[in-house]
């Protein structure tokens, strides 16, 4: 099977304390995700990916030393190269520090009954939020009812790990 486009979920070794505090909120191993994809110009597997310092794209083996990958899923049955040109309008982008916030609060009130409504923020984003907006561009069902901001990467992974649309990468 050659990869195209794959959905990666991690933890990285970079910022180990804020990996460990989003797994604790979310109660999943998962404290990050991004999208990898082959570029046929530049002939190399790349991440894009919504990370501290904004939105970009970084080289695999590059995003691989920052890392420690935790799963990886390829959905066959989708086109992603509209979506990754409607998202990649957005590279260079702050990464969206009110979200990510938010996005924890919302995890944490949400057990205890009550929901906050998220703030909008189209153009930019956090990791979970660049992953679950490709993955609704390309028309993938089990992600439609989720909300951009205030979808967690754990939240992201178990959807992966128990839909049959995605495949796991060993």
């Amino acid at each position: 099977m050659t990869l195209d486009t794959s959905i990666l979920f991690s933890t990285p070794k970079i910022t180990p304390w804020v990996s460990k505090l989003i797994s604790l909120v979310t109660k999943s191993p998962v404290g990050h995700v991004a999208i990898a994809f082959y570029d046929e110009t530049l002939e190399q597997r790349l991440v894009l990916e919504s990370w501290w310092f904004g939105f970009r794209i970084i080289n695999y083996n590059q995003w691989i030393k920052i890392n420690r990958k935790l799963g990886e899923f390829v959905l066959p049955n989708y086109n992603f190269e509209a979506p990754l040109k409607e998202l990649s309008k957005n590279i260079g982008t702050s990464y969206e520090y009110r979200t990510f916030f938010f996005a924890g609060l919302d995890s944490i009130l949400s057990r205890m009954g009550v929901q906050l409504k998220p703030v909008q923020t189209p153009n930019t984003y956090i990791c979970s939020e660049s992953v679950l907006r490709l993955l609704k561009l390309a028309g993938v069902p089990d992600v439609m009812h989720l909300e951009n901001e205030a979808t967690d990467p754990g939240e992201l992974y178990r959807i992966a790990k128990n839909s049959s649309e995605f495949v796991e990468i060993k």
